[in-house]
Protein backbone atom coordinates (compact mmCIF):
# COMPACT_ATOMS: atom_id res chain seq x y z
CA UNK A 1 0.00 0.00 0.00
CA UNK A 2 2.82 2.37 -0.65
CA UNK A 3 1.47 5.41 -2.34
CA UNK A 4 4.23 6.80 -4.39
CA UNK A 5 4.50 10.58 -4.22
CA UNK A 6 4.49 11.93 -7.74
CA UNK A 7 6.96 14.61 -8.55
CA UNK A 8 5.30 17.82 -9.70
CA UNK A 9 5.15 18.26 -13.43
CA UNK A 10 7.25 20.86 -15.14
CA UNK A 11 4.14 22.85 -16.04
CA UNK A 12 3.06 22.92 -12.37
CA UNK A 13 6.48 24.18 -11.29
CA UNK A 14 6.37 26.82 -14.01
CA UNK A 15 2.90 27.95 -12.94
CA UNK A 16 4.00 28.24 -9.31
CA UNK A 17 7.06 30.23 -10.35
CA UNK A 18 4.95 32.60 -12.43
CA UNK A 19 2.56 33.09 -9.52
CA UNK A 20 5.46 33.95 -7.22
CA UNK A 21 6.83 36.42 -9.76
CA UNK A 22 3.41 38.01 -10.18
CA UNK A 23 3.12 38.48 -6.44
CA UNK A 24 6.61 39.99 -6.33
CA UNK A 25 5.71 42.42 -9.13
CA UNK A 26 2.53 43.38 -7.25
CA UNK A 27 4.48 44.06 -4.04
CA UNK A 28 7.02 46.16 -5.93
CA UNK A 29 4.25 48.13 -7.67
CA UNK A 30 2.60 48.85 -4.31
CA UNK A 31 5.95 50.06 -2.98
CA UNK A 32 6.44 52.35 -5.99
CA UNK A 33 2.97 53.77 -5.49
CA UNK A 34 3.70 54.42 -1.82
CA UNK A 35 6.99 56.11 -2.73
CA UNK A 36 5.20 58.38 -5.21
CA UNK A 37 2.93 59.51 -2.39
CA UNK A 38 5.95 59.98 -0.13
CA UNK A 39 7.65 62.22 -2.73
CA UNK A 40 4.51 64.32 -3.12
CA UNK A 41 4.00 64.58 0.63
CA UNK A 42 7.62 65.48 1.29
CA UNK A 43 7.45 68.21 -1.35
CA UNK A 44 4.31 69.72 0.16
CA UNK A 45 5.57 69.51 3.75
CA UNK A 46 8.97 71.00 2.95
CA UNK A 47 7.49 73.72 0.74
CA UNK A 48 4.92 74.62 3.38
CA UNK A 49 7.49 74.78 6.17
CA UNK A 50 10.02 76.73 4.08
CA UNK A 51 7.41 79.21 2.90
CA UNK A 52 6.25 79.68 6.48
CA UNK A 53 9.77 80.32 7.80
CA UNK A 54 10.71 82.71 4.98
CA UNK A 55 7.49 84.68 5.28
CA UNK A 56 7.79 84.69 9.07
CA UNK A 57 11.27 86.15 8.92
CA UNK A 58 10.22 88.75 6.34
CA UNK A 59 7.27 89.73 8.51
CA UNK A 60 9.50 89.99 11.59
CA UNK A 61 11.80 92.37 9.69
CA UNK A 62 8.81 94.46 8.65
CA UNK A 63 9.29 93.81 4.93
CA UNK A 64 5.80 92.38 4.40
CA UNK A 65 3.88 94.81 6.58
CA UNK A 66 0.75 94.54 4.45
CA UNK A 67 0.41 90.82 5.22
CA UNK A 68 -1.43 89.63 8.28
CA UNK A 69 0.75 88.10 10.98
CA UNK A 70 -1.06 84.75 10.91
CA UNK A 71 -1.14 84.47 7.10
CA UNK A 72 2.18 82.65 6.69
CA UNK A 73 1.31 80.28 9.52
CA UNK A 74 -2.07 79.42 8.02
CA UNK A 75 -0.56 78.87 4.58
CA UNK A 76 2.21 76.70 6.03
CA UNK A 77 -0.29 74.68 8.08
CA UNK A 78 -2.44 74.17 5.01
CA UNK A 79 0.44 72.90 2.86
CA UNK A 80 1.88 70.72 5.61
CA UNK A 81 -1.56 69.27 6.33
CA UNK A 82 -2.09 68.71 2.61
CA UNK A 83 1.12 66.69 2.53
CA UNK A 84 0.79 64.86 5.85
CA UNK A 85 -2.76 63.66 6.28
CA UNK A 86 -3.24 62.04 2.85
CA UNK A 87 0.03 60.18 3.51
CA UNK A 88 -1.54 58.72 6.65
CA UNK A 89 -4.40 57.36 4.53
CA UNK A 90 -1.99 55.93 1.95
CA UNK A 91 0.07 54.22 4.66
CA UNK A 92 -3.09 52.62 6.02
CA UNK A 93 -4.14 51.52 2.51
CA UNK A 94 -0.69 50.05 1.85
CA UNK A 95 -0.86 48.12 5.13
CA UNK A 96 -4.35 46.85 4.29
CA UNK A 97 -3.32 45.83 0.77
CA UNK A 98 -0.23 43.96 1.92
CA UNK A 99 -2.28 42.09 4.53
CA UNK A 100 -4.84 41.30 1.83
CA UNK A 101 -2.22 39.56 -0.31
CA UNK A 102 -1.07 37.57 2.70
CA UNK A 103 1.99 39.41 3.98
CA UNK A 104 2.69 39.42 7.71
CA UNK A 105 3.05 42.63 9.76
CA UNK A 106 6.73 41.78 10.27
CA UNK A 107 7.26 41.62 6.50
CA UNK A 108 5.47 44.95 5.98
CA UNK A 109 7.38 46.78 8.72
CA UNK A 110 10.70 45.66 7.22
CA UNK A 111 9.88 47.24 3.85
CA UNK A 112 12.05 50.36 3.33
CA UNK A 113 9.25 52.21 1.55
CA UNK A 114 6.91 51.64 4.49
CA UNK A 115 9.53 52.81 7.01
CA UNK A 116 10.29 55.92 4.97
CA UNK A 117 6.59 56.74 4.59
CA UNK A 118 6.08 56.43 8.35
CA UNK A 119 9.11 58.67 8.98
CA UNK A 120 7.88 61.37 6.61
CA UNK A 121 4.42 61.16 8.18
CA UNK A 122 5.94 61.58 11.67
CA UNK A 123 7.99 64.57 10.48
CA UNK A 124 4.95 66.20 8.89
CA UNK A 125 2.87 65.60 11.98
CA UNK A 126 5.60 67.07 14.20
CA UNK A 127 5.85 70.19 12.02
CA UNK A 128 2.07 70.55 11.87
CA UNK A 129 1.69 70.31 15.66
CA UNK A 130 4.57 72.67 16.41
CA UNK A 131 3.17 75.28 14.03
CA UNK A 132 -0.35 74.79 15.35
CA UNK A 133 0.60 75.41 18.99
CA UNK A 134 3.20 78.11 18.20
CA UNK A 135 6.30 76.21 19.31
CA UNK A 136 9.49 77.24 17.51
CA UNK A 137 11.58 74.07 17.36
CA UNK A 138 13.27 74.99 14.11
Amino acid sequence: MDVKQEEPKYSDKLAERRTELAQTRTILAAGRNLMAWVRTSLSLVSFGFTLYKVMQSLHAKGITAAMQGSGPRRLGLFLIGLGTFPLMIVIFEYWKFMRQIGKTPTFIVKMPSFLLACGIFALGLLLFITMLVHIDLF
